[in-house]
């Protein structure tokens, strides 16, 4: 019977208390289940360290992987734009020079043929950069029969560079993210100059290097580059004061 009491048994390692060698009494020695406790401890701590490596392995991967997707579905990278990027045009109907840069779409007048052209190629928003008296016939009507979500951000051909169009512009880019948007005027000339200035002033890029994608991407008129310096100068040297 005394064998089963819950007698204490020694442990050959593990004592409950100072050890005799400095003078003092030792407590009593472990019981059964203390001892079975302390020694499975070391383990259990192994296995938790095991286990929080393998979560926190799991939760990079999956990271990486989120951030693979988003660049390659989206396009949401954080590199600057290239020369390369910016695809070799294509016909839309009346839109004869459409060229696509990453999720834009820069182009000149489109016609209910381009629309529809652009809607199959996935465009979901149109900003038209043209004045209301360009044209005679009702482009935002056409636009959403077609299930397209239009904008008007009249950039005067005959008139300086307007900051506030141009910030409306890139308002309106950054309010639709990820969606593919369609930027055109009437010759691509204005849309590609409002691209090129985006480039400088949203990526920092140097106003050489993003007039190169400007022009691969529809600037083709002298005017227009000549606006341009003078928009971008006009905001170094007044430091940035809108007009």
């Amino acid at each position: 019977m005394g064998r089963l009491a819950a007698a204490p048994v020694r442990c050959h390692r593990l004592w409950h208390g100072a050890s005799m060698r400095d003078g003092s009494q030792p407590r009593a020695p472990l019981t059964r289940r203390q001892c079975g406790t302390a020694l499975a401890a070391p383990h259990a701590m192994r296995h938790d360290n095991r286990t929080a490596a393998r979560l926190t392995a799991r939760r990079f991967r999956s990271a990486a992987t989120l951030v693979m997707t988003c660049a390659l579905i989206s396009g949401c990278l954080h590199s600057d734009p290239t020369p390369d990027e910016v695809q070799d045009p294509v016909t839309w109907g009346a839109a004869k020079s459409v060229r696509r840069i990453r999720h834009l779409w820069i182009a000149d007048q489109p016609d209910a043929a381009g629309f529809d052209a652009a809607k199959s190629a996935g465009v979901r928003v149109v900003i038209d950069l043209r004045a209301p008296g360009e044209r005679d016939w009702d482009e935002a009507a056409l636009v959403e029969s077609r299930g397209l979500a239009y904008y008007n951000v009249p950039v005067v051909g005959s008139e300086p560079f307007s900051r506030a169009a141009f910030e409306e512009v890139e308002r309106l880019v950054k309010a639709n993210k990820g969606e593919q948007i369609l930027i055109h005027c009437s010759s691509g000339n204005r849309a590609a100059g409002w691209l090129t200035a985006h480039l400088v002033e949203a990526h920092d890029m140097p106003f050489e290097s993003a007039l190169v994608i400007g022009r691969r991407a529809g600037i083709t008129r002298d005017p227009i580059v000549a606006k341009l310096a003078n928009y971008l100068g006009e905001k170094e040297s007044m430091g940035g004061d809108e007009r």
